[in-house]
């Protein structure tokens, strides 16, 4: 099936953009988002959700940037008792669509999983950096860089004023176990 004209200019326009995605990717890396314990103090979430929802919003997206409570958190699946999301604030932002139709949902999560044991790495996980045209880094795949491209696709859309019938939302969850259990306040 060949692309219309449209979907061929989204494209070309996501080829223009490659170096600055690789630099979102690489800026939203050097942010440690570990995954954390029960009882552990907050790292960089809030500081990472803080400059997407800026991102975000800057191209036309409601953004929705909250912590939920405890009670909303309780009892839900894949939340383990006790975890709270206080400093590790989620995110939902919303671009109004044309219509009723269908909607495009982008949904991710900005922890990592720990990068001990570190002298295993070949250079600082926290310090990206590219070799032989691959992006290397904690979270480079799973899940900073499909966050990036979640980004780079809504900045694009925004761009090029392609409007979809239905409402795009893009969501960032900081514990990729509960993302799925997170109440979603914008909806």
């Amino acid at each position: 099936m060949a692309l219309t004209s449209r979907e061929q200019a989204v494209c070309a326009e996501i080829g223009r953009r490659r170096d600055a995605l690789v630099e979102l990717a690489s800026d939203l890396i050097r942010f440690d988002t570990t995954a954390r314990n029960v009882g552990d103090p907050p790292r960089d979430e809030a500081a990472l959700q803080r400059l997407l929802a800026e991102r975000l919003a800057a191209v036309g997206a409601d953004c929705d940037l909250w912590e939920p409570s405890a009670d909303e958190m309780a009892r839900r699946p894949l939340v383990p008792p006790g975890l709270d999301y206080h400093g590790r604030p989620q995110l939902v932002a919303r671009f109004g669509g044309d219509g009723d139709g269908r909607a495009l949902l982008f949904n991710g999560h900005i922890d990592v999983v720990s990068a001990e044991p570190r002298e295993r790495w070949t250079s600082d996980p926290f310090d990206p950096e590219v070799r032989e045209g691959a992006l290397y880094g904690r979270g480079s795949c799973d899940m900073k860089g499909g966050i990036a491209a979640m980004v780079a696709a809504a900045e694009v859309l925004s761009s090029l004023g392609v409007h979809l019938a239905g409402s795009p939302r893009a969501r960032g969850a900081p514990p990729s176990s509960s993302a799925a259990s997170v109440p979603t306040r914008a909806s």
